[in-house]
């Protein structure tokens, strides 16, 4: 990569009721936190193999303690400002171009097998295109990236977050103020038990990708592996 890039990793500080509260209704809210925190190791450790610097945003402002701990003292770390998701996208964003790096990517940590492939050719589409995005299949998106020259702050405002609407609307915005972007693969975020199933069901590519949260759910004996016709699936 020929150019400073960096990643910024949203997350929330781990506190059951706080984080996955829809999933946590499903399997308890002790249960989802648990899970949440293996999501955010994983996918600080698949950051860990892409040769960018990581920038980690946290909220609220009073979770720095508990991000450092779950973590082990990741180089840069910040709170996240503003009134909602997408001030405060807007301003990490911002202030990570001001600190002087021409590209930069952003992703949520709802996602735990999003892999390494996925984010360096989200950095280096940002070679041929002014922006990237990431959609997911709930309607919104788990990535999105800007050069420092293409980011408009604009694109973050008068969306309704958690939508289904969230990325044809951004894309809307994409095109009506003429910025190319490259769309990559769609991923699933995972906000329901339905959710969860799904992922298990992957199990060679997630113990590659997803070591803490595909043991995670092996211990918590949340899913007991069963065989019908001969092939494990979970319950």
């Amino acid at each position: 990569m020929k150019h400073r890039a960096a990643i910024i990793f949203f997350v929330k500080s781990p506190v059951a009721g706080k984080v996955k509260t829809r999933l946590g209704r499903e399997i308890t809210q002790t249960n989802a936190v648990f899970l949440y925190k293996n999501f955010v190791k994983d996918i600080f450790s698949t950051l860990g193999k892409c040769d960018c610097e990581i920038r980690i945003y946290f909220s609220p402002e009073n979770g720095r303690s508990r991000i450092m701990k779950l973590l082990g003292e990741p180089i840069a770390v910040y709170p996240q400002q503003g009134d909602d998701l997408g001030k405060k996208m807007e301003n990490a964003l911002h202030e990570t171009f001001e600190t002087g790096f021409e590209k930069a990517v952003l992703i949520g940590s709802d996602i735990p097998d999003i892999s390494k492939d996925i984010i360096i050719s989200a950095v280096d589409a940002l070679s041929a295109y002014p922006a990237v995005i990431g959609p997911a299949t709930d309607g919104g998106y788990y990535l999105i990236g800007f050069t420092e020259k293409a980011f408009m702050p604009g694109l973050f405002s008068g969306i309704v977050w958690s939508g289904p609407e969230v990325l044809s609307r951004t894309t809307d915005l994409f095109k009506k103020n003429k910025i190319d972007f490259f769309m990559l693969q769609a991923l699933m975020d995972i906000d329901t038990l339905n959710d969860l199933k799904h992922f298990m069901k992957k199990e060679e590519q997630h113990l590659k990708i997803t070591p803490y949260t595909f043991n995670a759910l092996k211990k918590s004996g949340l899913f007991p592996a069963r065989k019908i016709n001969g092939e494990k699936e979970f319950e």
